[in-house]
Formats: C-alpha cells, structure tokens, sequence
C-alpha cells in the first residue's frame, strides 16, 4: 500500500469495477469467493471499496490475483 492510498475515499462499485476492468456482476463474484476483501459498509443501501484493497487484488506478486473470469 502507498502512502496517499491510505488516506483515498472509499470507491463505489461501479467505480471498482471500471479499475478492476470487469462488471459489476463480476466484482460480486471475485468478492463473494473472497478473492477480494469485502466493501465497507457505508449506510444499508451504500458500500465502498477501498482503494488499497484494489492497488494489492491487481499487484502481480498477489496470491489472490489471477483470471477475473
């Protein structure tokens, strides 16, 4: 994680989805098999992502990257 990624705001879905380069289905789904850690719970009908937990799903050297698919 980087310095400024600590203090990004929380991302919507479809804001992560557009990072990540899938649909939203597809977010639900690596994150529901929790190969991406789960949003954070804004209110009852809001969550948000967090930058840091996108930056270390797309880093290469991560175990828990490989196909989005």
């Amino acid at each position: 994680m980087t310095a400024d990624s600590a203090y990004r705001p929380l991302l919507p879905p479809r804001e992560a989805a557009r990072i990540l380069g899938v649909g939203l289905t597809t977010l639900r789904k690596i994150t529901a098999e929790g190969r991406l850690p789960e949003p954070v719970r804004i209110s009852d009908r809001r969550v948000g992502y967090r930058p840091a937990d996108l930056d270390e799903f797309m880093r290469p050297s991560a175990p828990s990257t490989g196909s989005l698919a």
